[in-house]
């Protein structure tokens, strides 16, 4: 029985104690899952009204655990997000490449480009996966628990890096968290 609107620009956090339903939530409100009653939609259609592909071309979604495929770089990993955008078994564009590079640039791990997922730390890892997500070119950027398993410094570098991507870029960001603070 929830009820929830998600204004546009702005940072929402879903917060609730273990087996709530923040995962679930968040999972019906990116079309992962199918909501046992009601509707959720994205601006004015009805998620059940949208393709998959029309879905992730404006809404990232970053799960709690994301599994790396074994020997993936950085950059390989950003490119999966420009999928959405490609025609079926098409190659990257110029344009794609160009919002691979910017997406690489914005988390600063230009100079990480070329290594592999495994090699990094937590922080740098999770910068990865949002660039990743930031290459799809959303509108919506869904987190679930990002903060999971990082250190303090990270944590605090993760949510800052988010809330200049919020606030320089007006991407509308919602996220599970367990941490108030």
């Amino acid at each position: 029985n929830v009820s929830i609107s998600v204004r546009p620009g702005r940072i929402t956090a879903i917060c609730g104690a273990n087996g709530s339903g923040k995962s679930t939530l968040l999972k019906c409100l990116a079309g992962l899952e199918t909501p046992t009653s009601g509707v959720v939609k994205l601006g004015d259609r009805s998620l059940a009204d949208l393709t998959r592909r029309d879905i992730a071309r404006q809404v990232a979604v970053l799960s709690q655990n994301p599994e790396t495929p074994a020997g993936l770089s950085v950059e390989e990993l950003v490119e999966q997000g420009r999928y959405p955008h490609r025609p079926w078994l098409g190659r990257l564009t110029l344009q794609d490449r160009e919002f691979i590079e910017a997406a690489i640039q914005r988390v600063d791990l230009g100079a990480m480009r070329g290594r592999q997922i495994a090699t990094l730390s937590g922080g740098e890892r999770q910068r990865a996966w949002v660039a990743m997500a930031l290459a799809q070119e959303p509108r919506l950027l869904f987190l679930d628990e990002p903060t999971s398993f990082l250190d303090i410094r990270h944590q605090a570098e993760l949510l800052t890096l988010l809330r200049r991507l919020n606030r320089r870029e007006g991407l509308t960001i919602v996220a599970v968290l367990h941490d108030l603070n």
